[in-house]
């Protein structure tokens, strides 16, 4: 797997791929943060071999794709952007298990024996241990 940094329309982009047999696969493709605009982002230091992409293009082979696990013919432009064009981009900070609702850490006390009954359940126990506490919260007020 291999990172880039590109820039398009001024707006640097951060690319994470990978390469086999002559094809190139995008894995991610997120704009850069600031830390990382200034981190990898060094005037006059590229690390892309520009006279292969000058080869590459020149030659305008087309682009070895395979129909049962590429999406679309990237050697068909209306493909391409047909593509695109519903395509969805995200954030990694948007996705994830806990994105509605958010759930608050906090340090408390059980007993030993209540922490080594969901802790034997297996993995998951914490997510069992809350909505076991929710079910609680139906039938019993939080105020005595």
């Amino acid at each position: 797997m291999d990172i880039a940094l590109v820039e398009i329309m001024g707006v640097v982009l951060v690319l994470v791929y990978v390469e086999r047999d002559q094809q190139i696969r995008v894995i991610s493709l997120r704009r850069a943060s600031k830390q990382e605009r200034i981190r990898f982002v060094m005037p006059n230091s590229s690390k892309t071999n520009w006279s292969k992409v000058q080869h590459e293009a020149s030659n305008d082979a087309p682009v070895l794709w395979d129909t049962e696990s590429d999406v679309y013919n990237p050697n068909d432009e209306d493909a391409v952007n047909a593509f695109w064009e519903t395509a969805l981009i995200t954030s990694p900070a948007r996705r994830g298990k806990n994105r509605q609702p958010i759930k608050e850490q906090i340090a408390i006390r059980f007993s030993a024996d209540v922490l080594q009954a969901f802790r034997a359940s297996g993995k998951g126990w914490q997510t069992r241990m809350d909505e076991a506490l929710k079910d609680w919260l139906k039938t019993h007020s939080p105020v005595s």
